[in-house]
């Protein structure tokens, strides 16, 4: 329960939807990548990701999202609020990302962000190697190579990655 009701306060911080985060595919998407890049920040609620087909996931998360759904409102406060100054690096950060100027949207950007470090930081990939893995498992991405390279810069001056 301790580690649902950190959620929903990370959750809540980050302005996204607490009580019912599940509710479509981009919310979950949008919900397993904002922890992910958390975890990356040094603001870890638990969750182990491993590699899926929209990038890193981590089915204990998607669990623990669900069972806020069935939580009672008068347990669901106070949400505890951890690590402010890493809420704000992070949403500093998405919005650097999302201010690329780029046809993905703010959705495909997140997950384009996450895949990187997540690859980068597995597999210690060269930014070559990295942008190509992307472009032949994510098709999607093959119209966006300028941006796999500007998100690159963009995480890299952050010290993200190396």
């Amino acid at each position: 329960m301790e580690r649902e009701l950190r959620l929903a306060g990370v959750l809540d911080a980050l302005g996204l939807e607490w009580q019912d985060p599940v509710k479509t595919f981009d919310d979950r998407l949008v919900m397993q990548k904002m922890i992910y890049l958390l975890a990356v920040l040094d603001c870890d609620l638990g969750y182990d990701f491993n590699w899926y087909k929209y990038g890193p996931y981590s089915p204990d998360l998607t669990r623990d999202a669900y069972s806020l759904q069935a939580m009672d409102a008068a347990a669901r406060l106070p949400i505890p609020l951890l690590a402010p100054e890493k809420i704000a690096r992070l949403k500093d950060l998405v919005a650097e990302i999302n201010g690329q100027s780029t046809s993905l949207g703010r959705i495909d950007l997140l997950e384009l962000c996450a895949s990187i470090i997540y690859l980068g930081r597995q597999f210690r990939y060269s930014d070559a190697a990295l942008k190509h893995i992307l472009l032949n498992r994510k098709p999607k991405f093959e119209q966006s190579a300028s941006t796999i390279d500007a998100t690159l810069s963009i995480l890299r001056a952050n010290g993200i990655i190396n």
